[in-house]
């Protein structure tokens, strides 16, 4: 099969490559991929490696390197890449000089194989991978200048971060000294990076403020300075030791972490390394489209910097969060022994927090109720409320393993208390939405109803903005009996929020209203909760394939079902591709294709875990699969 470049156009990113005058497209990632395999032949790339370089700009799983090899071996051969079991990827062609006359005649790889016996000289078959590796980076040096004009490469500019002030409470003269020396020296300390451009804020947003609804604030505070992040910071002192909390929010998400020093100048310059680790990462400026695609970007940062105990701690958190507690644990067991190497007990006490969390959550109650009781101690030494509240809340999740609901409640309260003593209003709520959950979980009606009054009196109290109040919105439609109330409730969370804004709460009251007016019969009102956006997530596909399955239009589901299913697995959503999965499974039924319900049912059978198939019982037993959990004993 012989190969070649000849016309170059880049439209919707994509290179164009041709066999015998048949366009064959190559898009931009496989070129990337394809450059970074020939610019060195013999060695393996690892998928870490592949997911750095190729995706450096975002946040995908490893399921696109997967794919990627996959293409590529569909153009030049199955044999052309070779996968080195957990280690990698390598190009597996020699290459032998060819005649260029000019682009038009460039061979690909495919057409520049020589065979085993044949053996050029090592000098011209240098020449010709230099010459073909030089073309394949000028290739992506002209797709990566094609991006949108907002996007951001450090290499061609700053980026923008301003810098609110970090003291907004009226406190003794020596702590607001002490705020804007440490304010001081870490504009200072930023103003020599060579990735950011510090700029001043006058604004009178306090940190508390702005961490409880940084959506709404980075668009007011940016609109006017087009600034790309915004730094707040909130100082504590106790006992000589200054202690700096700080929220970095970028176009798309938020970026927190903590630090302590004896000296001012160390705290500045720990902060301001730290800074520059993550502040030009895909995490704060791309969209994330699954925990999977930030975990994935998450592992990348950390195997660059180890060292940086935040980055590991948020690793462990998303981990975790992710479901993968085996891990999480191995890892939160290594955070704590560098925090101990470093003499850092901050995040020691930290580390045993994750560990008491996560063996908690793996039934290890009594285990991981040490680990809290020993964060604990050290939180309370430090006279740090924020961070006893969420221990508080920890060993509450302990007393659920047990049943206790006293002990929950008690627990709860306590982290409800020490979330006001820190002044710290949406942990305090938290707590009292906590304590709701459980008392209807337990079937306690009484302080079920009082407690989400409470969550809602205190949102009323501390005057907060609007879109806190959608998750006390949820509750009291998740449990109503009256489709008028639930209907209400959900619409009132939808008005919240931008048709941009991704979150579980706006989810969730997508998924409760449309199955309302599916089982009404308002088939035009449930396909008008999407009609007026441009793209649709993994869950708006889903749940737009079961409103034309219910209806029976089942082209039109197969084909919502078929996006649904292939964004998920692409995102690394497991759970959302195997409810897609068995959606599609039940409309192949229904269309008559045998083949494509095979291939469904095998994709269930093989990837479905416990907790998703006992959350999916019914659905299974109606499209009559099997629960192979159940069949195997667990």
């Amino acid at each position: 099969m012989n190969y070649y470049f000849r016309h170059y156009r880049f439209d919707s990113k994509e290179l164009n490559l041709y066999q015998a005058d048949q366009l064959v497209p190559i898009r931009a990632n496989e070129a990337n991929l394809l450059a970074l395999l020939l610019s060195d032949p013999g060695t393996i790339f690892s998928k870490e490696t592949i997911l750095d370089i190729v995706w450096s700009d975002k946040i995908v799983s490893e399921q696109a390197v997967f794919q990627n090899i996959s293409n590529l071996r569909g153009i030049f051969g199955e044999s052309a890449i070779k996968t080195f079991s957990r280690k990698g990827y390598q190009w597996q062609f020699a290459l032998e000089d060819a005649p260029l006359t000019g682009l038009s005649k460039l061979k690909s790889p495919q057409d520049l194989l020589i065979k085993s016996t044949q053996k050029p000289p090592i000098k011209i078959r240098n020449i010709v991978l230099v010459s073909l590796t030089t073309i394949l980076f000028l290739f992506i040096f002209l797709i990566n200048t094609h991006k949108e004009p907002n996007s951001h490469s450090p290499a061609q500019q700053k980026l923008t971060i301003m810098i609110l002030p970090f003291c907004m409470e009226d406190k003794t003269q020596e702590y607001l000294i002490a705020c804007r020396r440490i304010s001081k020296a870490v504009k200072q300390k930023l103003a020599r990076s060579t990735s950011l451009r510090p700029v001043s804020s006058a604004s009178t947003v306090s940190f508390m403020d702005f961490t409880n609804t940084p959506n709404d604030y980075f668009k007011s505070l940016t609109m006017s300075s087009h600034g790309d992040l915004v730094l707040a910071g909130k100082v504590r002192m106790h006992k000589g030791i200054y202690m700096l909390r700080y929220a970095l929010k970028g176009e798309r998400n938020a970026w927190h972490g903590e630090f302590q020093s004896h000296h001012i100048g160390e705290l500045a310059t720990q902060v301001t390394s730290h800074i520059e680790k993550v502040a030009t990462t895909p995490l704060l400026m791309t969209r994330q489209n699954s925990e999977y695609q930030e975990s994935a970007q998450l592992q990348v940062l950390h195997h660059k910097y180890p060292n940086d105990l935040i980055i590991f701690e948020r690793l462990i958190t998303r981990l975790f969060n992710n479901g993968d507690l085996d891990k999480a644990v191995l890892l939160a067991d290594e955070l704590k022994a560098s925090a101990l190497a470093d003499n850092n007990l901050l995040y020691h006490a930290k580390a045993d927090l994750l560990l008491g969390n996560i063996l908690i959550e793996q039934g290890l109650t009594s285990n991981g109720e040490a680990h809290l009781q020993t964060a604990l101690r050290f939180f309370q030494q430090q006279e740090d409320y924020r961070s006893q509240s969420d221990t508080f809340k920890a060993l509450a999740l302990a007393e659920r393993n047990r049943l206790d609901y006293l002990g929950i409640k008690s627990k709860l309260q306590q982290a409800a208390s020490l979330a006001r003593l820190a002044n710290d209003p949406l942990r305090e709520i938290a707590a009292m939405s906590y304590l709701f959950i459980f008392a209807h979980k337990l079937d306690q009606n009484e302080d079920k109803a009082e407690f989400l009054n409470q969550a809602e009196l205190l949102l009323d109290q501390y005057r907060l903005p609007a879109e806190h109040y959608a998750e006390i919105y949820l509750h009291r439609a998740m449990i109503s009996d009256s489709p008028l109330d639930i209907e209400q409730y959900t619409r009132r969370i939808l008005a919240l929020f931008t048709s941009e804004r991704e979150d579980w709460v706006i989810t969730s009251a997508q998924m409760i209203l449309t199955d309302l007016l599916i089982k009404q019969s308002r088939w035009q009102e449930a396909h008008a909760l999407f009609s007026t956006q441009a793209s649709l997530q993994v869950n708006e596909n889903y749940l737009v394939a079961t409103i034309y399955y219910v209806q029976q239009d089942f082209e039109k589901a197969a084909s919502y079902g078929m996006k649904s299913f292939k964004n998920a697995n692409l995102n690394g959503d497991k759970g959302a591709a195997l409810d897609a999965a068995l959606l599609l499974f039940q409309i192949n039924k229904a269309l008559e294709k045998p083949d494509e319900q095979i291939r469904f049912k095998h994709f269930i059978n093989k990837d479905s875990t416990l907790w998703w198939t006992q959350h999916n019982l019914d659905k299974l037993a109606l499209a009559g699969l099997s629960n192979k959990h159940k069949a195997a004993g667990d």
